[in-house]
């Protein structure tokens, strides 16, 4: 297991902040469901862990995008696109 990246040292949750590794068929539609969460801050935090598993995260790029082009907050869209660079050309049809 590996960290999540926290809004900041304060945030920082040791039950909710740990990474599923590696990231399967099984882990990432929890990682996934983040991205639709109510919460902005939840959101982005959902994008940023999806960011730390680079190309491993190619199959959250359609749900990325969507992020992106569609999210209320400019910091969940933000954080998805850097998400989407993250994961590199496997993410460049999706814009």
């Amino acid at each position: 297991h590996g960290l999540r990246v926290s809004q900041s040292i304060r945030d920082y949750n040791h039950g909710r902040d740990r990474l599923p590794w590696p990231l399967d068929a099984t882990t990432v539609p929890g990682v996934l469901k983040g991205l639709t969460d109510p919460s902005r801050d939840e959101r982005a935090r959902a994008a940023r862990t999806l960011g730390l598993y680079g190309a491993d995260a190619k199959g959250a790029v359609p749900a990325l995008a969507d992020v992106v082009r569609n999210d209320p907050s400019g910091t969940a869209r933000i954080a998805a696109a850097d998400a989407l660079a993250a994961i590199g050309p496997d993410a460049k049809a999706a814009l």
